[in-house]
């Protein structure tokens, strides 16, 4: 938990110690293009430059899905949509471990219109997970130096 304060601090200076170039927030071609979806049996998305998509896959830990909110747990903490936008956070952070984001767009397909609001706003209205997975979002965004697209697709799973 240290490292991660430690290292959400560093991001923060970092806002103030350089400009925002204008590939940053004006979209181009995509350099790499993914789609990810979440239930609840885990995470997994695509990626993708053109030759080779890389799959990932992330299944979660029975915590997790004695959390999630269903028909048999209407009271749960979890609801489908923050685990979608978990699933974007982890697979940008796939595509920027991957490829060389600086400066490139990053296109992503999603098949939840929350967390494609959450990520074309970078807030909610809300406090709590979603407000919290815009911000790293935001923040990892800006520490890899890339511009974030997303678009809908209806039906999609990975």
């Amino acid at each position: 938990m240290h490292l991660l304060l430690n290292t959400f601090k560093q991001l923060v200076e970092d806002l103030s110690s350089r400009p925002t170039h204008l590939s940053e927030i004006i979209a181009e071609l995509p350099k790499v293009v993914g789609a990810m979806d979440a239930c609840s049996y885990g995470l997994g998305g695509v990626l993708a430059t053109g030759h080779s998509p890389r799959v990932w896959q992330h299944p979660l830990s029975q915590h997790i899905v004695q959390q999630l909110v269903s028909s048999n747990n209407p009271s749960g903490a979890i609801t489908n949509s923050i685990l979608e936008q978990a699933a974007m956070v982890v697979q940008l952070d796939n595509i920027a471990n991957s490829y060389n984001t600086r400066r490139a767009t990053v296109s992503n397909l999603t098949n939840n219109t929350p967390t494609l609001t959450c990520h074309f706003k970078g807030s909610t209205t809300t406090s709590g997970p979603a407000a919290y997975l815009c911000q790293i979002s935001s923040l990892h965004q800006r520490y890899h130096c890339y511009c974030s697209e997303v678009s809908f697709i209806n039906g999609f799973k990975v």
